[in-house]
């Protein structure tokens, strides 16, 4: 969402940040760790920051069919769009 978005991408780092989620029982984020930090500070920060906001999942389930906590790994780019770095206009 263009409200996540703290800055404009063609001034924003750029690089890829793995992150572990901790979810609770109830499907929402109580926790975000990085795991694979981009070597940007910004960047590792802002990861967490959306994930925590905007993930949610479904509950996870033991065997009792009770709801419990549970870890999610993922990883996420940062960057312009592919397209953004190349002209289209050919003359």
């Amino acid at each position: 969402k263009p409200e996540d978005l703290e800055c404009d991408f063609h001034d924003c780092e750029t690089g890829r940040v793995g992150v572990a989620l901790l979810v609770n029982a109830q499907g929402d984020v109580d926790r975000c760790l990085v795991t694979a930090s981009s070597g940007k500070y910004k960047l590792d920060e802002f990861a967490c920051i959306i994930f925590s906001r905007r993930a949610k999942f479904e509950p996870a389930i033991n065997h009792d069919g009770e709801p419990i906590r549970w870890r999610w790994n993922t990883a996420i780019s940062f960057g312009p769009p592919p397209d953004a770095t190349s002209s289209s206009d050919s003359e």
